[in-house]
C-alpha cells in the first residue's frame, strides 16, 4: 500500500529505470527496494511511475542501498529544506 498523495518509487534495475545520478526524486515519495540479488516484480514495477537505479557492477547490499537513495534525495533538496527553515526562523522571530 502506498500511502496518499505519494509517488511510488521504485530502485532497482529494470528497462526504464533512470541512473540515480540523473534521477528527480518526487516530493513526496515511497520507496520500494526490491531483494538483493533481484529487484522488484514485473507486476509491481508495471503500476509503478517512476524507476531509478544505482549503477553498479554488483548487487548492492539493500541498507547500503537505502542509504545511497536517502543520501542522494537529501543532497538534492538540500537547498530547499534550508530555504523553507530560514522561512520558519523568520516567522518565529516576527512572534
Amino acid at each position: 500500500m502506498i500511502p496518499q498523495g505519494c509517488s511510488a518509487v521504485s530502485i532497482g534495475r529494470c528497462e526504464a529505470a533512470i541512473p540515480l545520478m540523473e534521477f528527480t526524486h518526487p516530493e513526496r515519495a515511497c520507496y520500494l527496494f526490491g531483494p538483493e540479488n533481484s529487484s522488484v516484480s514485473q507486476r509491481l514495477l508495471a503500476r509503478i511511475n517512476h524507476k531509478a537505479v544505482i549503477p553498479a557492477s554488483a548487487s548492492l547490499n539493500l541498507g547500503i542501498t537505502v542509504n545511497i537513495v536517502f543520501y542522494d534525495r537529501l543532497s538534492k533538496c538540500w537547498n530547499k529544506i534550508r530555504s523553507r527553515r530560514h522561512r520558519l526562523e523568520k516567522l518565529n522571530d516576527a512572534d
